[in-house]
């Protein structure tokens, strides 16, 4: 059960592969500059981008360890 304001959201969209498509769209604010009803405005932050960090890096004392385990692309 998914509870509101658990500031899990960016983990959860990671393990259900959404990240994606939720994560690659530009922040939008108020207008901090102006003053007055200009405040308002709708007014973009900044364009995020998520790319390939589904997957973290595997510490390599872990790959040291385990001959088996491979490192993840990328990394």
């Amino acid at each position: 059960m998914e509870l509101a304001f658990e500031n899990t959201r960016y983990f959860d969209l990671r393990r259900w592969g959404l990240a994606t498509t939720y994560l690659n769209k530009p922040v939008h604010g108020m207008n901090v500059n102006a003053d007055g009803n200009d405040f308002f405005t709708r007014t973009q932050v900044v364009d995020r981008y998520f790319d390939r960090q589904y997957f973290f890096p595997i510490p390599q004392g872990e790959i040291d360890i385990d001959k088996n385990l491979v490192q993840n692309i990328g990394y």
